[in-house]
């Protein structure tokens, strides 16, 4: 690492630092029954370690050591444009098509967008959605039935 990363890295440990204070404020209580804020502070807490540890090995290196390549290529904007675009669509038909529905075509079109052939697609995306769908029903979770009623098994 060059030693011009050590700007953003410093960025994200005051950044998590924030975090945890700000959690803190919200009551961490414990592991058998978590206050509000031990989520946003454990996420923090690790975000604090790894930027840490980046911090620790790009002082560590210097700029003699061997050089590492980096890939030149544009960033593709119309793939991310598209996934951004995929992902705010996400958040508007959720409850009108419903979890399974919108969660699928979201996939697929993501796994698309990356160029993955598509039996792979919709193998995963299939896989992906029942296996997300039946862990967190178990949980108790309630997804948004949309157009499939039937598949609402906990209401």
């Amino acid at each position: 690492m060059k030693r011009y990363h050590i700007i953003p890295i410093l960025f994200w440990i005051v950044f998590s630092l924030l975090v945890m204070a700000l959690s803190y404020g919200l009551g961490l209580k414990g592991f058998d029954d978590p206050g509000a804020g031990f989520t946003p502070f454990a996420a923090a807490l690790l975000l604090l370690i790894n930027s840490f540890y980046l911090l620790m090995s790009c002082l560590r290196k210097t700029d003699k050591a061997e050089p590492i390549v980096e890939d030149k290529k544009k960033p593709n904007v119309w793939r991310v444009s598209l996934v951004v675009l995929s992902l705010f669509g996400y958040a508007l038909v959720l409850e009108k098509l419903g979890f399974v529905i919108t969660s699928l075509l979201l996939l697929i079109l993501l796994f698309r967008c990356v160029g993955i052939k598509w039996r792979f697609v919709l193998t995963t995306s299939v896989l992906t959605i029942s296996a997300t769908y039946i862990v967190f029903s178990y949980l108790g979770v309630r997804f948004p039935a949309g157009l499939l009623p039937l598949l609402d098994l906990i209401g």
